[in-house]
């Protein structure tokens, strides 16, 4: 048996083991964070920076963008790691899990944090195993609850 055929047999026995929310379920999760992080997050930067007295940041392009990955990060770092669901997760009944099926830990949330920066990242679940990059590096898993 090749390594390939090895790591293919490993992820169906965590498969069958785990109740791996569906594309479905992922993509609305997905739909669901990135309107609450840049409707609602955005909202709330532009109060903080009016607030202080920073507006200019927004007609900065470099750094609004660096902001902008910082809220993400953030976002889903502090969501994930306090209670293993995000608010898409809390809508479609998901959570994320490592792969035995318990609480990851926050290096594991960190990795899948930093993992959706690469680039066509958040389209890597849509293949045939339905498992992202950002689930795949860390060694986490979405299941349906």
């Amino acid at each position: 048996m090749s390594e390939t055929e090895v790591i293919d047999f490993q992820e169906e026995e965590v498969k069958r083991q785990l109740n791996i929310a569906s594309k479905g379920q992922r993509l609305a999760n997905s739909l669901i964070d990135f309107v609450i992080i840049f409707l609602v997050g955005g909202f709330l930067l532009g109060l903080l920076l009016g607030f202080t007295g920073q507006e200019e940041i927004l007609e900065d392009d470099l750094q609004l963008n660096i902001l902008s990955y910082l809220m993400y990060l953030v976002y889903y770092f502090l969501m994930e790691v306090t209670t293993g669901k995000t608010v898409g997760k809390m809508i479609t009944k998901t959570r994320v899990v490592d792969l035995e099926g318990g609480k990851p830990s926050p290096g594991q949330i960190l990795g899948r944090s930093f993992a959706r920066f690469i680039p066509f990242e958040a389209f890597s679940f849509l293949g045939e195993s339905g498992i992202g990059w950002h689930d795949s590096l860390p060694g986490t898993r979405v299941i349906a609850e």
